[in-house]
C-alpha cells in the first residue's frame, strides 16, 4: 500500500491509506504482484473463486492482451474488492502447476483427504501398497490431470513473516476433484 500511495499521494490519505474510490485498482495491481510471484513459482493457472459464481471477463474471449501471466478468466476491475469477498473476505485464488513423475511421487502421498471418495479398485490398490499418486492417477483416473494447488485464501494472506497457504495434490477433471495429502506439508 505504501509503494501504491508513493506512485499516487492524491489518491491517499496522509498515513498511507489508499481512498475508497481507489480500492479496486489498489486491489488489481496487488493482485498482478502475488500472480507474479506464483508465476515465478512454477504455478501454470490461477483461478478466482469469485468467478465460479459470478460473471467475469476471460482472455482471448472477451479481452485480448490483458497483463495477466497465469489468469485466464478474472473479474473486472470494478469488481475487484468484491472478488476478494468484500467486506466478508471469504472469496480466494487458487493457483495450480501440474508436476513431473518425480516431484509427484516426491510431494504427494496416496492419502486422500477425508470426504473424498476413490473408486474401489484405486482403494484396494493403495491397500494393497500403492505408493504412487502418479500410478494411481494414470491406472485408475486416466482422463483426470495430476496438479500441485495452493490457495490464497485473502489477498492479503500472501505475507513475507507468516508461513505459505498449505499446499495439496489434486486429482482432477472439470469440477471433480480427489484431494491428497502432501508427504511434509512444506516442501513447496
Amino acid at each position: 500500500m505504501k509503494n501504491f500511495c508513493k506512485n499516487r499521494p492524491y489518491d491517499c490519505m496522509e498515513d498511507s491509506i489508499v481512498t475508497s474510490h481507489l480500492v479496486n485498482t489498489f486491489y488489481y495491481e496487488f493482485y498482478l504482484e502475488i500472480e507474479k510471484f506464483y508465476s515465478q513459482k512454477g504455478f501454470e493457472n490461477a483461478a478466482f473463486e469469485y468467478c465460479s459464481f459470478s460473471k467475469c471477463l476471460e482472455e482471448g474471449v472477451s479481452v485480448k492482451n490483458s497483463k495477466y501471466l497465469i489468469t485466464r478468466i478474472f473479474p473486472r476491475k470494478a469488481d475487484y474488492t468484491r472478488a476478494f469477498g468484500g467486506v466478508n473476505r471469504n472469496s480466494g485464488v487458487t493457483f495450480s502447476r501440474a508436476p513431473s513423475e518425480n516431484e509427484s511421487s516426491t510431494l504427494c502421498s496416496v492419502n486422500a483427504r477425508q470426504g473424498n471418495q476413490l473408486s474401489k479398485k484405486a482403494r484396494r490398490a493403495i491397500e494393497k501398497g500403492e505408493s504412487s499418486i502418479w500410478n494411481l492417477k494414470n491406472r485408475y483416473y486416466p482422463k483426470y490431470v495430476l496438479l500441485i494447488v495452493e490457495k490464497l485464501p485473502q489477498i492479503d494472506a500472501l505475507n513475507r513473516t507468516a508461513p505459505p497457504p498449505p499446499a495439496e495434490c489434486w486429482i482432477s477433471k472439470g469440477t471433480k476433484r480427489i484431494v491428497f495429502e502432501l508427504n511434509e506439508p512444506r516442501k513447496l
